[in-house]
C-alpha cells in the first residue's frame, strides 16, 4: 500500500469512534522516512496526531506541535478529513482568531464565521454577516441580538416581533426574554402555544414561576400559584406570595422551602425543631427570631432544648464557646451529633468556630472518621479539605483537592483552596512548590473552553438561546477568572463573590472556607500557624499536646484507626517546617 493510500485509511479511521486504536500506527508513520521526507505527508501526519491530542485533552501538546506546522496548513487544503481535523483542534484549543484569519483556507461559510465572531465577542463585525444571513439564518440575528442586549430600543424591539415570527420559540427561550425585560404582550401568544393543552414539563413550570414572578396570572393557564407549588417546590414564589400576601395553603410535604414560608408567616415551636434538624441555613431562624420578643424567642426554642441542646445554645447566643459550656459533656455530645450528616456538620462549625485550636484538632480527628464512614461525601471532603487549609498544610491540602475530582465549573470554584496557600508558601515562606496542580488547571481550563467552542455553533444551529448565552458567558468568565489571574500571576485576586462553598457550615465558621487575599499576620493568641495567622512564638510541644489530648478522647468512645493518628501526629512537624521557613525568609529580609 502506498504511503497516500495508507494515510487516506489511517485519517478515516482516526476520526472514527474507535482512534485509540489506530494510534500506534499513527506513530509509526512519523518514524517513516517517506513521510518524513514529505512535507505534504508530514503536515498531515501532524495534523492528525495534533487532532488526536487534542481530543484526548493535552492541549499544551497539541498547541506545540501546532506551532511547528501552522505556516504549512494550506499545503493540505486538498484533504478535506485533515482539513476537518485542524478545524476541531483549532477550535478546542481556543485557537479562533486563527480560524477566522483561515476562513478562506478552511472554506468556512457565513454562518460558521459568524457563530467565530460571536466567540470572540466581536459583535461588530457579527452583525455585518447577519444582513447576509436574516434569510437564511435568522437564528444568527437573534443569538446577536441576546448579545447585544439593547432591548430597551425601539427599533430593537420591531426586529425581535419579526424575528419571533421566523424562529423556534421554546419556553426556555420566552423566560430568557422576560428576564431581559421584554414587554409580556410581546411573548403571551408563544406562551399560550406552548403551555395550554400541553404536558406540564419542566421548562413549561419554570416559564409559569416566571409568569407569577412579573405578577402575570397564571390561571387563564389553567393553573394557580397552589398547583404549581405541588409540582415545583420553588423558593422564589414562597418568598413572591410572602411579599404580595397571597395565601398558600398546607402542604402535605413539608419541603425546607415550605417550612422557610410557614416560618416566616408565624414562628412556632414544632416549625423551628422541624427545620433546624433538616436545614445547615440557620442564619434564617436567627434573623427570624431576632424578629420576636424575649418570651416568644424562648418559647420556640424551648422545645429543642432536650432534644438539641447545642442548637438551642447557638440559637439563644451564636458567640457561644462551646469548650467553656460543654466540656464535660463533650464525648456524649460528639456522639449523639455524629449519627445524622446535617448534625454533624453543625457540630463541626461549632467546634470551629471561635478558632480554638483543640476545637480544630477535635474537628480534624471527626472528619477524617466520618469519611472513612462515608468515604465519597463531598461535604465532609470539602471541610477535612478547608481545616488542611487553615492549617497551611500544602500537601494535605492537595491530597484532598485531588480527591475532590474538580472539573469544568467547578475547578473555578474551588482552585483557590490550594493556590491561595501556593501563593502564600512561594511569596511569603520562600517556599518551591510543585506546578502539578498549576498545570492541571490550565489544561483542564482549556479544555473547558475549547468544549464551549465546539458546542456553541451547535445551539445557535438548533435555536437553543439558553444555553448559548450560558455558555458565552462562562466562557467570558473563564477566559480571564480571577482563578486564572491568580494561578498565572502567581499573586492574591479576589474572587468577583464569596465561594458558594461556605454555605455548607454556620456563618462564624466561615473563615476555613473563605478567599485569602492578604498573608498571615502576627496573632499573639494562634498556636498554630495558619493561613490567616501567625504566633509570637512557636510551640510544638503545645501543639503535640493538644493532638494527643483529643486523640485520647475520642479514642475513648471509638476506635481511631492508626493511620487517622499517624496523619494528625504528622501535623507538628509539618508545622515546625513552616515556622523555620517563615523565620529564615524574614530574617533574610531583616
Amino acid at each position: 500500500m502506498s504511503i497516500a493510500a495508507l494515510l487516506d485509511r489511517l485519517a478515516y479511521s482516526l476520526a472514527g469512534p474507535y482512534r485509540k486504536s489506530f494510534y500506534s500506527t499513527l506513530e509509526n508513520c512519523l518514524s517513516k522516512k517517506d513521510v518524513i521526507n514529505n512535507e505534504v505527508f508530514l503536515v498531515r501526519v501532524y495534523v492528525m496526531k495534533m487532532y488526536c491530542l487534542s481530543v484526548d485533552g493535552y492541549i499544551q501538546m497539541a498547541l506545540y506541535l501546532y506551532e511547528s506546522i501552522k505556516n504549512q496548513i494550506h499545503i493540505i487544503t486538498k484533504y478535506e478529513l485533515e482539513m476537518i481535523m485542524a478545524r476541531e483542534s483549532l477550535l478546542i484549543t481556543n485557537r479562533i482568531s486563527e480560524l477566522i484569519e483561515k476562513s478562506d483556507l478552511f472554506k468556512f461559510d457565513a454562518f460558521y464565521i459568524f457563530n467565530l465572531l460571536l466567540m470572540e465577542n466581536n459583535l461588530k463585525e457579527c452583525k455585518k454577516y447577519c444582513l447576509s444571513l436574516i434569510k437564511t439564518h435568522p437564528n444568527a440575528s437573534m443569538a446577536l441580538l441576546l448579545q447585544e442586549n439593547t432591548f430597551t430600543e425601539n427599533t430593537t424591539l420591531v426586529i425581535l416581533k419579526m424575528l419571533l415570527k421566523r424562529i423556534q420559540v421554546s419556553n426556555s427561550f420566552i423566560c430568557l426574554l422576560l428576564n431581559r425585560n421584554i414587554p409580556y404582550d410581546i411573548l403571551k401568544e408563544y406562551a399560550v402555544t406552548n403551555i395550554i393543552g400541553k404536558p406540564l414539563d419542566i421548562p413549561s413550570m419554570l416559564l409559569l414561576k416566571k409568569l407569577v414572578l412579573i405578577g402575570v396570572s397564571i390561571e387563564e393557564y389553567g393553573y394557580t400559584i397552589d398547583t404549581l407549588l405541588d409540582n415545583l417546590d420553588d423558593w422564589d414564589i414562597y418568598e413572591y406570595c410572602l411579599n404580595k400576601k397571597i395565601q398558600v395553603s398546607e402542604k402535605s410535604k413539608k419541603s425546607i422551602n415550605y417550612l422557610t414560608y410557614k416560618i416566616s408567616l408565624k414562628i412556632e415551636p414544632e416549625s423551628v425543631v422541624e427545620y433546624v434538624k433538616r436545614s445547615s441555613n440557620l442564619d434564617f431562624i436567627l434573623n427570624r427570631i431576632s424578629k420576636e420578643c424575649e418570651n416568644t424567642k424562648e418559647h420556640c426554642l424551648l422545645s429543642l432544648k432536650s432534644v438539641d441542646p447545642i442548637r438551642y445554645t447557638y440559637l439563644n447566643n451564636p458567640e457561644f464557646d462551646f469548650y467553656r459550656e460543654y466540656s464535660a459533656e463533650k464525648i456524649s455530645i460528639f456522639k449523639k451529633y455524629s449519627n445524622n450528616l446535617t448534625d454533624f456538620i453543625f457540630l463541626i462549625g461549632v467546634l470551629i468556630k471561635t478558632k480554638n485550636p483543640t476545637g480544630i484538632i477535635d474537628a480534624l480527628l471527626l472528619l477524617l472518621l466520618k469519611r472513612k464512614e462515608l468515604p465519597n461525601n463531598r461535604y465532609v471532603q470539602l471541610l477535612i479539605c478547608s481545616i488542611y487549609r487553615y492549617l497551611s498544610l500544602y500537601d494535605c491540602v492537595v491530597e484532598e483537592y485531588k480527591g475532590l475530582n474538580a472539573h469544568t465549573v467547578q475547578l473555578e470554584c474551588l482552585s483557590y483552596l490550594w493556590s491561595d496557600l501556593k501563593v502564600i508558601y512561594s511569596n511569603w515562606l520562600g517556599i518551591e512548590l510543585s506546578d502539578e496542580l498549576d498545570k492541571k488547571y490550565l489544561n483542564q481550563r482549556l479544555l473547558s473552553i475549547g468544549s464551549v467552542n465546539t458546542n456553541i455553533i451547535q445551539l445557535t444551529e438548533n435555536q437553543e438561546y439558553n444555553q448559548l448565552v450560558s455558555l458565552l458567558e462562562y466562557r467570558n468568565k473563564i477566559i480571564n477568572s480571577p482563578a486564572y489571574m491568580q494561578i498565572k500571576e502567581n499573586k492574591f485576586y479576589p474572587l468577583s463573590a464569596p465561594p458558594s462553598i461556605e454555605s455548607i457550615i454556620i456563618k462564624e465558621s466561615r473563615y476555613v472556607l473563605e478567599k485569602i487575599i492578604t498573608y498571615p499576620k502576627t496573632d499573639p493568641n494562634s498556636v498554630f500557624i495558619t493561613a490567616q495567622d501567625i504566633p509570637q512564638k512557636f510551640q510544638k510541644s503545645e501543639i503535640v499536646r493538644i493532638i494527643k489530648e483529643s486523640v485520647s478522647i475520642i479514642n475513648s468512645y471509638t476506635e481511631i484507626p492508626e493511620d487517622i493518628i499517624s496523619k494528625v501526629m504528622s501535623i507538628p512537624d509539618k508545622q515546625e517546617y513552616l515556622w523555620d521557613a517563615h523565620i529564615k525568609k524574614h530574617q533574610t529580609h531583616k
